[in-house]
């Protein structure tokens, strides 16, 4: 059982609601079907299927396609489907999600909803599910790091998707004045 000697409300680093603990656990594999109607001006671009994370293993299909799978306890990902998407029509995103154990290569298991009292919750979709549309060249991720803990040393990381004949400009502000800036 959990010790919580202090009477800390216990937060829950997957779910944003404390689970039913009354409700039966439920294993299994469970099947989402979304129609998506993607107009004709967003033809050419990048389509990112974006999950804030699954327990356990997550399969997407596209029109019928095969589009990525991702393993990983509740982890966000990202998967581009550019090239499943049909612009000017329905596109049929099916989403498979399954709670059942997983095992890496090696046959180890790396997770498994084994029991909602042991996890404190049960599997499932842990977050939003989004779709991007996006231009062919874009920010793919940005981070901005102060190593030594003070105000002069920054580290500023990108990776742009596509980048041609791009230049990335880049501020930075406090709350009160420009810190700092590049090209």
């Amino acid at each position: 059982l959990a010790y919580n000697p202090e009477f800390k409300e216990i937060v829950y680093p997957i779910s944003e609601r404390v689970p039913d603990m009354t409700l039966k656990t439920i294993v299994g594999t469970f099947f989402y079907k979304k129609e998506v109607y993607i107009e004709t001006e967003n033809k050419g671009k990048k389509f990112i299927f974006n999950c804030v994370g699954v327990q356990n293993r997550a399969l997407l299909f596209v029109n019928g396609n095969f589009a990525g799978e991702h393993c990983g306890y509740s982890t966000p990902f990202s998967i581009d489907i550019s090239d499943y998407i049909v612009a000017g029509k329905n596109n049929t995103l099916i989403f498979i999600v399954s709670n059942h154990q997983a095992y890496n290569e090696d046959g180890d298991m790396i997770s498994g909803c084994t029991s909602r009292a042991a996890n404190r919750f049960t599997g499932g979709i842990m977050g939003d599910v989004t779709l991007s549309i996006k231009s062919t060249s874009y920010i793919e991720d940005i981070f901005v790091g102060n190593r030594d803990k003070t105000n002069d040393n920054f580290t500023i990381s990108t990776t742009i998707n596509n980048a041609k004949n791009y230049t990335l400009k880049w501020q930075i502000f406090d709350s009160e004045k420009l810190l700092l800036c590049g090209e």
